[in-house]
């Protein structure tokens, strides 16, 4: 199988990072996979240039159960679906980097393994700007997103905003205190609101967030 990936070169943290991925099948006869969207050979890779560390997802999700209250979960693993890619066909998929992993600014190369298949090297780069900074706030305050992109969200504008320290509720609360504590940072998002719309400015605020890691 030939794997083929683009994606932009530039970005910016927090903005959605598709990766369009082409599957070929070269040869003369069919080629029978796992659908990529239950796939968990289909393999999307962040390499960071600066640390060496391989950020890396699935479309195929693996999901816990506890099972009662002594620590011990069941692992669900996806069913997969099989697919054919005809001779001199292909299929596309178009996953989101920046919905599966919690990246930060810096120079990353990428690529898609399947198997014993690898795609091209794609370099890219994610820059943190004033838009991350918006799209960064929208997450930490929305009660609708994962408890662990709240918390990156958060960790991210705290580095720019050090009192901004929101008390997020887990996936496991009641709704009661649910909504107490989004009661209870209301107060927190309209200061931080406030200093940004302060900031916008302020000299040098590009280059502040440039160094920002």
């Amino acid at each position: 199988m030939q794997i083929t990936l683009r994606a932009a070169a530039v970005t910016v943290l927090a903005r959605p990072l598709p990766l369009d991925i082409t599957l070929s099948n070269p040869g003369t006869t069919p080629l029978a996979l796992d659908d990529p969207a239950q796939s968990l050979d289909l393999e999307m890779h962040l390499l960071d240039k600066a640390t060496g560390e391989d950020l890396s997802f699935t479309m195929g999700r693996l999901t816990s159960t506890p099972l009662g209250g002594d620590d011990r979960y069941a692992i669900e693993v996806p069913v997969p679906r099989p697919t054919t890619i005809a001779p001199g066909a292909s299929l596309a998929v178009r996953p989101d980097a920046n919905a599966r992993l919690y990246l930060r600014p810096g120079d990353y190369e990428a690529f898609v393994t399947h198997k014993q298949s690898r795609s091209n090297p794609v370099p890219l780069k994610i820059e943190l700007t004033r838009e991350s900074v918006a799209l960064l706030f929208a997450t930490a305050r929305d009660p609708q997103m994962p408890y662990s992109r709240r918390e990156w969200a958060s960790d991210w504008l705290a580095r720019l905003y050090p009192a901004f320290r929101p008390s997020l509720a887990l996936p496991t609360d009641a709704p009661a205190l649910r909504a107490q504590h989004e009661a209870g940072n209301q107060p927190l998002y309209q200061r931080f609101a406030e200093w940004w719309r302060e900031q916008q400015a302020a000299p040098g605020l590009d280059e502040r967030l440039a160094r920002l890691r």
